[in-house]
């Protein structure tokens, strides 16, 4: 038996399937993904992606301020019936430099995925002008 190098790649001799070995560690493979948006002329935007995993959810985008006080991307993420997590990200001021990109995941330790995430729009009041949601599988 011949040992074949982490990196190698092997082709069955249909030369149809390939397989990689010793590439680095698993990624988890998306469940479900969707775009997501709120704008509004006087406070400012924001948009970016929801993407569902098993055991995690990551939302990436970017918020932008319109006025000289602050927006909000606020979002609330619900997993289960009883399990709701919250997260925010500002920009504040007017023309360069008041918009601001994110990433971030929230992770857990037993499987399955968040159902949904509501992401809203605040203005410096903290106050929802506008709003989006995304549901898992849609």
């Amino acid at each position: 038996m011949r040992l074949l190098a982490k990196s190698a790649v092997v082709a069955a001799t249909s030369g149809a399937l390939l397989a990689t070995f010793g590439t680095g560690p698993a990624t988890a493979a998306a469940l479900y993904s969707e775009d997501y948006s709120a704008y509004t002329t006087d406070v400012g935007y924001m948009e970016g992606k929801v993407v569902f995993y098993n055991r995690s959810v990551t939302i990436t985008g970017t918020v932008k301020s319109h006025t000289t006080g602050c927006a909000t991307a606020s979002f609330q993420i619900r997993r289960g019936t009883d399990e709701w997590y919250q997260e925010d990200r500002t920009a504040c001021g007017r023309g360069p430099g008041s918009s601001k990109g994110f990433s971030f995941t929230l992770e857990w330790d037993t499987a399955g995925t968040a159902n949904y995430v509501h992401a809203r729009l605040l203005n410096n009041d903290r106050n929802i002008v506008n709003s989006d949601q995304v549901f898992f599988g849609g």
